[in-house]
């Protein structure tokens, strides 16, 4: 059946005049890919469909096109081995615009400081949880079981130029969620749990802990307006004076992520870890009874000696 829509719009092409929107892109394994729209008249109607650029071999003559849109690329308007260079070379009246779409996309970019530095925080939040398929379902997860009003984000890329308007929208409208997500997923405890290929049970212990301790550390600093913890925060104070009442919500908002981290991680935080675990060379009269005699023979073996220096895994 494609095969059969590919060859009557290229038999259509051929008989009849249209219109080129270009755009070269760039796939994630750094591969050009060119996508090529073209517009045409047909029963009296406008019509757009997608044409690859292998479509362009048919034996579809140039000559028919009367228009075309691409993107401010030099590769496209540029004076001399450019896409609209070569094409004035055979349809020398051909009409050659900039999309306005994409002259839109890059006044948007002329934000000022303070809505660009906004804008930027929304899409790396957005790209956090929507380039990553485990964050992606959990966030999808957390909107159903909330009852949001929609279940994922809009995700948006400076390449696809997809519209910022309705990328924010839903961000707005999934605001809480957001936070709900972030304050249960702080990607710099995750990164710590996660990169390491030393990972046992006394680490997630230390990391967790020091983790909790920071959020009260936090919360005190906050409390008295001291920002040093909160580089945004710090920016915005520069700018305009941060509220009470909204430094009220972030110690709030701590002191909730404090309990709940403290309640989700009780057992690992009231975990007691004897000393000989950490350092099994310390003083045996420490160790259980039952340990003591074979903690003496691994005192004496000099090549474990060598190995616990050089981690615990190893050892």
């Amino acid at each position: 059946m494609a095969n059969d829509v590919e060859e009557t719009l290229c038999d259509f092409l051929k008989a009849t005049q249209f219109s080129l929107q270009l755009d070269e892109s760039t796939l994630p394994g750094n591969e050009a890919l060119l996508l090529a729209y073209v517009r045409f008249i047909k029963a009296e109607k406008l019509v757009q469909e997608m044409l690859i650029a292998r479509e362009l071999e048919k034996q579809i003559p140039l000559t028919n096109t009367v228009s075309v849109a691409t993107d401010g690329a030099p590769s496209m308007i540029g004076s001399q081995r450019c896409f609209i260079a070569l094409l004035k070379q055979v349809v020398p009246d051909v009409v050659a615009i900039h999309c306005v779409i994409h002259r839109e996309h890059l006044v948007a970019k002329g934000l000022g400081d303070r809505l660009n530095s906004s804008l930027q925080l929304v899409i790396t939040a957005i790209n956090k949880i929507k380039t990553n398929s485990l964050n992606d379902g959990l966030f999808r997860k957390l909107c159903e079981e909330t009852d949001a009003e929609y279940n994922r984000l809009l995700l948006h890329t400076e390449v696809r130029w997809l519209s910022k308007g309705a990328c924010l929208t839903r961000f707005y409208c999934l605001f809480d969620a957001v936070l709900n997500f972030f304050a249960n997923h702080d990607n710099t405890l995750h990164e710590k749990l996660k990169k390491r290929d030393d990972l046992n049970l006394i680490t997630p212990r230390a990391v967790v802990s020091a983790f909790v301790k920071k959020l009260a550390l936090f919360r005190r600093n906050l409390a008295r307006r001291e920002f040093h913890q909160f580089p945004n925060l710090c920016a915005m104070k520069e700018k305009a004076e941060i509220q009470d009442d909204e430094v009220e919500a972030y110690c709030q908002h701590l002191d909730m992520m404090h309990q709940d981290f403290s309640v989700r991680y009780e057992d690992v935080l009231g975990m007691e870890v004897p000393s000989w675990a950490i350092d099994p060379f310390a003083d045996v009269d420490d160790a259980e009874l039952r340990f003591q005699e074979e903690f003496m023979e691994l005192q004496a073996n000099d090549e474990l000696k060598v190995k616990f220096k050089s981690g615990c895994q190893a050892f």
